[in-house]
């Protein structure tokens, strides 16, 4: 599973301004972008974290 499609599944983006209201549509919007565009980047990431 992408990780944009598992955090779709789990958070809206509604909640996810209301949680932090210093962001704004727009950079959800970079957001979600970002992670389409580079997802393998995105799930290396995850995995070094994963890993400690």
């Amino acid at each position: 599973m992408k990780v944009n499609h598992f955090f779709a599944l789990v958070v809206t983006r509604l909640s996810l301004l209301k949680c932090y209201p210093h962001l704004s549509a727009a950079d959800l919007a970079n957001a979600w972008a970002y992670a389409e565009a580079h997802p393998e980047e995105i799930e290396a990431a995850i995995k070094k974290i994963e890993q400690g």
